[in-house]
């Protein structure tokens, strides 16, 4: 738990509990994505250990979920099944992650600006189509790589 931690903070992010909605969702991929792009390579390679690998799932992958959760319950409660509801969280937790950056900057040469604004995208437009709400985009600052 430690060195998650740890790497987290040398990076500059912060899952820290506080205001959950959309919106904080929203800046916290943005914050996630850019402190990623920000590691040096120490950083880079210590993340890549078996060890914090483990850290991650054990501590990083679980508080990013319940981050999700805190952040969507209210927007989807009522309106998804709980199949449904883990379906969609199982997707934004995948999106909002390291490999799916990576993926983007790599193959689709998009700066991380440009990612994370696909993300932020993906994510309203998913739960809009999930709960049948059109969700405000003020942003729109994405552009196709």
């Amino acid at each position: 738990m430690a060195l998650a931690l740890d790497l987290d903070e040398r990076i500059g992010y912060d899952l820290s509990p506080g205001k959950r909605d959309l919106e904080a969702l929203i800046a916290n991929v943005r914050a996630y994505f850019h402190a990623l792009d920000g590691m040096d390579d120490t950083i880079r390679a210590v993340r890549a250990s078996q060890i914090a690998r483990e850290a991650r799932d054990s501590v990083g992958v679980p508080a990013k979920r319940m981050a999700i959760a805190e952040a969507l319950d209210p927007i989807v409660a009522g309106r998804l099944s709980d199949s449904d509801r883990a379906h969609l969280f199982n997707v934004i937790a995948m999106l909002f992650s390291h490999h799916t950056l990576q993926r983007m900057k790599d193959d689709l040469g998009l700066t991380t600006d440009e990612a994370a604004e696909s993300i932020v995208w993906a994510i309203q437009a998913l739960v809009g189509e999930a709960t049948g709400h059109e969700l405000s985009r003020p942003d729109e600052r994405a552009t196709c790589g």
